[in-house]
């Protein structure tokens, strides 16, 4: 941050070093020489933060983020010209800003008489005070209009805040101090930074007061950027819209009356110059054509997004699988140091996804013993019952011996607590005749008689619905020396979401655009996406055709609230549900309510022949149905035509080997 400072304020420095200080003509007989003035601003601030508390304070909270403020500046100013055009304020002032800054956090909480929605909400109010120096360059743009830009260098005169957490879920439930809020202090804020610098940009208009214009009011807008952070250690910027005004003094140099003299002006004959060279032609068009999720065109010119907060309940496979004959820790499973554990939280894996989830489930187990230090686990180590470990007796339990090590050396979990055992073949094993068998029978199975060690994940995220999932791209282009290649490209806000190319004319080729199969690509913000065809032709020339934009509408639904359960993880060819899928179950009902509408989905893996997977997938779908007082037509199987996971991986197998159930409730 400090070399970007200096940065800017040498480029500033440059500027001024280059443009003379010089009189500025106002008028035909007017120069202006400078003005003296006060001024003051309102200010609404923007906090970026990337911390989880203030230094030396406790805090709960996962991670801040971001928070709003008001504030205000009052100062003096002494501004001279520059040029004819430009004049150069500097200003000393008092800044003073506050921001409130609100996480929150959402967790699965007993009340009493069952699970509910935990919301805690961490808040930190901030005020933060500084002198500093603001230089300015003033740019006339039309009349009194000018153009601002400048930067500001200032000291760190106070920081004090005001913090607390509470707990605004409307369960019965209380903090460990019989209260709903907790960890209530206030204080000055250590580990800030004494030097402190912004960037500003903005408008301001100058307005004569009186009929000499030696009195200015200015109106100005300006917008601030913060380059330097507000701690020492960690990230926080403090970004401003200001709007307010300055009142000057102006005084102005008079010249005498000079009689200029006529001058003969000789005209001389234009000059015309020809391109001798005859350039070749290159052109073309693309047009986007929305289609609905029939596959037919759709009649809408502008791309509705629907956006809804959705809760996702994501279950853990309770094992770990094991390349053949080995015992180490495959290395697509993410393990930690010591230092990395003493940090990890699992708010870390929100947003993740499943997969990413489950590759955490050592330390997932590791957090969840360190906040139930009563619990314990057994680690059944099992072999494939294949060829290659027939003989290798001691596997499974030098297995299970690998996934203790790790509980007890990077977590400091009491080796009392982790209890070893050994199998040939799993419990329930899969069909040892496969491959794919083999290798999920290769695992440490781990089990515990405490339900909140393996307890589901719940996180909150955004589903977006579409208006149109499909954008066909109609495209022509023609090249008097032919077509070497092209390429279009969908950029929104310089960010590509998707590019198609090609060696020849791309007439009549099928250019769909599936925002479905690749969610990544879906337009973020309000604004059009800009489409571009880059056309090359043989002899090497390149021409990039600005396209017609799409049109997009982000729409924010806060009246309705989506959960999915993707968690409902059956064995190799089983439908029936197991006592811990039973509590899920009654947790899914705890969440239906009168106006819900209830969709229950069921999967399968790639074992196993089409028809039958279909008829598997149906029963799960129908039994977890039944259980759950869902309509039986709202219950229905996939098979593995939609393999939900990499079915390379046993693991992707077996969280393929789901029923997902999805509630939909408005909210009145």
């Amino acid at each position: 941050m400090k070399t970007t400072t200096t940065l800017s304020l040498s480029i500033l420095l440059a500027m001024l070093a280059f443009c003379p200080l010089n009189a500025q003509q106002v008028g035909g007989d007017i120069t202006f020489l400078g003005s003296v003035g006060v001024v003051g601003a309102s200010t609404l601030t923007s906090h970026s933060l990337d911390i989880r508390s203030l230094p030396g304070v406790p805090s709960c909270c996962p991670q801040y983020k971001n928070g709003t403020g008001t504030g205000f500046t009052l100062g003096a100013l002494f501004e001279l010209p520059v040029n004819s055009a430009m004049t150069l304020e500097i200003k000393g002032m008092f800044t003073r800003k506050t921001g409130t800054i609100t996480a929150l956090e959402t967790k699965l909480i007993y009340d009493g008489k069952g699970s509910a929605d935990g919301i805690f909400e961490h808040t930190i109010d901030a005020t933060l005070t500084k002198i500093e120096l603001v230089p300015t360059l003033r740019y006339k743009v039309v009349g009194g209009l000018k153009a601002l830009a400048g930067g500001s260098a200032g000291l760190a005169m106070g920081a004090t805040y005001t913090q607390q957490e509470r707990l605004i879920t409307s369960a019965n439930v209380l903090f460990e101090n019989d209260s709903r809020s907790r960890l209530q202090s206030s204080g000055t804020i250590s580990g800030t930074t004494a030097f402190q610098a912004e960037i500003h940009a903005g408008f301001s208009y100058d307005v004569p007061l009186n009929s000499n214009a030696t009195w200015i009011a200015s109106p100005q807008a300006t917008y601030s950027l913060g380059i330097t952070n507000i701690l020492q250690n960690e990230k926080w910027n403090v970004n401003s819209l200001n709007f307010g005004i300055a009142i000057r003094y102006a005084w102005y140099k008079y010249p005498e009356l000079i009689t200029p003299s006529i001058e003969k002006i000789e005209l001389s004959e234009p000059a015309i110059a020809l391109d001798p060279m005859q350039r070749t032609s290159i052109s073309g068009s693309v047009r986007g054509q929305f289609v609905d999720s029939s596959g037919s065109p759709a009649k809408a010119q502008v791309l509705d997004i629907k956006n809804i907060t959705s809760t996702n309940v994501s279950a853990l496979v309770n094992y770990v699988f094991f390349d053949d004959s080995s015992a180490v820790i495959p290395a697509r499973y993410t393990l930690l140091g010591k230092a990395q554990a003493a940090d990890f939280i699992l708010k870390d894996l929100e947003g993740t996804g499943t997969l990413p989830i489950y590759y955490h489930i050592l330390n997932v187990i590791g957090k969840r013993m360190q906040l139930y230090p009563e619990s314990g686990i057994t680690l059944t180590g099992c072999s494939s019952g294949g060829e290659s470990e027939k003989d290798k007796t001691q596997l499974g339990k030098q297995r299970a011996d690998v996934l203790k090590n790790y509980l007890t050396d990077v977590w400091g979990i009491d080796t009392k607590r982790i209890t070893v055992k050994s199998r040939a073949l799993p419990e329930v094993a899969s069909n040892v005749k496969n491959e794919d068998g083999l290798a999920e029978n290769r695992r440490v199975e781990i089990t515990t008689k405490s339900w909140e060690l393996l307890d589901v994940l719940s996180f909150n995220d955004t589903v977006r619905q579409l208006s149109s999932p499909i954008i066909a791209l109609n495209a022509e282009a023609k090249a008097d020396n032919g077509i070497a290649s092209w390429r279009i490209t969908a950029t929104q806000d310089r960010k590509k979401l998707k590019e198609f190319s090609g060696t020849s004319s791309p007439e009549g080729e099928k250019l769909l655009w599936d925002l479905r199969k690749d969610p990544n690509s879906i337009p973020k913000l309000s604004e059009p996406v800009n489409i571009t065809m880059d056309i090359t032709d043989k002899d090497g020339r390149t021409e990039v055709i600005k396209c017609e934009p799409i049109r997009i509408k982000q729409l924010y639904d806060q009246k309705e609230r989506i959960e999915t359960f993707s968690l409902i993880i059956f064995g190799f060819n089983l439908s029936s549900v197991n006592e811990a899928n039973q509590r899920i179950i009654d947790l899914i009902k705890s969440r239906i309510a009168k106006n819900s509408i209830v969709t229950v989905t069921g999967f399968t893996d790639r074992t196993g022949a089409a028809e039958y997977n279909q008829k598997l997938s149906d029963r799960r779908a129908k039994e977890i149905g039944k259980l759950l007082n869902v309509r039986e037509e709202r219950s229905s199987g996939k098979g593995g035509s939609e393999l939900l996971y990499d079915n390379n991986l046993p693991e992707g197998r077996f969280y393929s080997r789901t029923v997902r159930v999805t509630i939909e409730t408005p909210i009145e």
